[in-house]
């Protein structure tokens, strides 16, 4: 294995950390396989495992298991002990991002403090926005629901979406504002950025 305990050599097969280097990412996306016809199939992002300890893994393999138990979340030393920002550290421009972030945009509805994710799957229904044509050899069609992913430590894992279809925050921001309609403004959209670059 290599410092950081990626396979040495091809043949010595494939380990977690080759795509989850360091038990975070290295931000691939990978195909999802055979499971659909190819015009549909769907990039696989490769999400970070740190903070995957607070989820259940009952019917895990139990070292697998117990080796994600140990990864936590990366620092954020600006949150406080809630994952709320801590106001003798943040900037105005990040109180007022996670002022809008719990309120007005309603990221919080689905990325609750402290972990910023709700364990569950949301179907945002972007259909409603274009009709299903193919776009570089993929065909943009119906996503159904997709999973919450933790939003801390999300300054380290572009591309965003469960396909990797955002490149920056910036695009994700957007791309929220226009799906669920909430009619940010520019300056509410920066101070969201700032805000979600602390986590």
């Amino acid at each position: 294995m290599t410092e950081d305990r990626r396979s040495a050599k091809p043949s010595r097969g494939v380990s977690c950390f080759d795509c989850h280097v360091n038990g975070h990412t290295n931000a691939a996306n990978h195909p999802a396989g055979d499971i659909r016809p190819q015009p549909f199939r769907r990039r696989i992002d490769t999400p970070s495992l740190r903070g995957v300890n607070i989820l259940e893994r009952g019917s895990q393999v139990h070292f697998m298991a117990e080796f994600q138990s140990l990864l936590d979340f990366p620092p954020a030393p600006k949150l406080n002990v809630w994952g709320k920002l801590d106001p003798a550290k943040a900037t105005a421009q990040e109180l007022r991002g996670q002022e809008i972030f719990f309120g007005k945009a309603q990221c919080g509805v689905c990325h609750p403090a402290p972990y910023y994710t709700d364990n569950l799957t949301h179907n945002l229904r972007a259909e409603r926005f274009f009709q299903p044509r193919m776009i570089n050899g993929r065909m943009a069609s119906a996503d159904g629901p997709i999973k919450t992913f933790t939003l801390r430590g999300l300054k380290d894992s572009p591309p965003y979406l469960h396909d990797g279809r955002l490149l920056t925050i910036e695009d994700t921001v957007e791309f929220f504002n226009l799906v669920t309609e909430v009619k940010l403004t520019r300056e509410e959209k920066e101070a969201l950025v700032a805000f979600l670059r602390v986590l």
